[in-house]
């Protein structure tokens, strides 16, 4: 092969691995490293959302995601916003939603069933 040929293939193999890089860049999950935003927004505030917020609950007290008014009184009465915020700022809210917690009160529901 001449050099020409071999210098093409070799450009053609750093695309490849570039694309493909950015190809699983794009398909991860929102809640993987890759995937962080910065804690503050262009107003210098820290947004918190509706999906933060269930994230939180679901990793930290999975109990009260169920039912609807009980998720509410749970997020109003134990400032989670204010968490979700404070976690955010310290850097700390990707690693306690990465790993939810079981909801172990429903092996002792099955449990007085059974």
């Amino acid at each position: 092969m001449s050099n020409r040929v071999q210098q093409q293939k070799r450009h053609t193999a750093r695309y490849a691995v570039v694309i493909s890089a950015m190809l699983r860049a794009f398909m991860l999950p929102p809640s993987t490293p890759h995937y962080k935003q910065p804690p503050h927004d262009l107003f210098g505030q820290v947004p918190v959302t509706d999906d933060d917020i269930a994230a939180w609950v679901a990793a930290v007290s999975p109990r009260w995601l169920a039912p609807e008014r009980s998720f509410r009184s749970y997020v109003a009465h134990y400032a989670v916003a204010d968490k979700v915020r404070r976690a955010k700022i310290d850097g700390t809210f990707y690693a306690i939603t990465a790993h939810p917690r079981h909801a172990w009160h429903a092996r002792l529901a099955l449990a007085a069933i059974v």
